[in-house]
């Protein structure tokens, strides 16, 4: 192997390689600046914080899409469609009870709630629900209203948690192959 080839084959592919690194090594640390706040306010008892996480990456691969040429504008744009679903759904998950009450109309009853000295254990307060409106303790009828429109928001809630995952499980390998 002659001279030239050598340094034309291994030095220039050497130092195109060393380039692509220090440039990866300085892309790594804009990473881990644009991921610290949202790991610094992770706590690990709630999970929460792991949609926090994952809707902070997919906030991130949204805009490379965007901003990157890595496809067709119509397959990118489909990609952007998806985790904008997907983010919608974390969205909803996260503000649930405000989701929940614009779709059926908010709770069908104002309802506070007071500590009030037990009947049955002597010393002991029981947490009790109070209908605002009357300053009563709820009858059993408002109490099974009350109790099905806490069902349902939970139901929403499920729902939500299900969405966010299968959007995920249909849709993530595409945003990443």
């Amino acid at each position: 192997m002659k001279i030239k080839e050598f340094l034309e084959e291994k030095v220039l592919w050497n130092l195109e390689d060393l380039w692509h690194n220090i440039v990866d090594f300085f892309r790594g640390f804009k990473r881990i600046f644009y991921f610290l706040p949202v790991i610094w306010h992770d706590r690990d008892w709630d999970f929460d914080f792991l949609l926090t996480l994952v809707e902070h990456k997919l906030k991130s691969m949204q805009r490379y899409f965007l901003n990157g040429e890595i496809a067709t504008r119509e397959t990118y744009s489909r990609m952007v469609d998806t985790i904008n679903d997907t983010l919608e759904h974390i969205k909803k998950y996260k503000e649930s009870s405000e989701w929940y009450d614009v779709e059926c109309g908010g709770c069908p009853i104002d309802i506070t709630y007071e500590m009030q000295p037990s009947d049955t254990m002597k010393g002991c307060s029981t947490l009790v629900s109070i209908n605002s409106e009357t300053g009563k303790p709820l009858t059993d009828e408002e109490d099974e209203i009350y109790t099905n429109y806490l069902k349902g928001s939970f139901e929403f809630e499920k729902r939500q948690w299900d969405a966010i995952w299968e959007s995920i499980k249909k849709e993530g390998e595409s945003w990443w192959d």
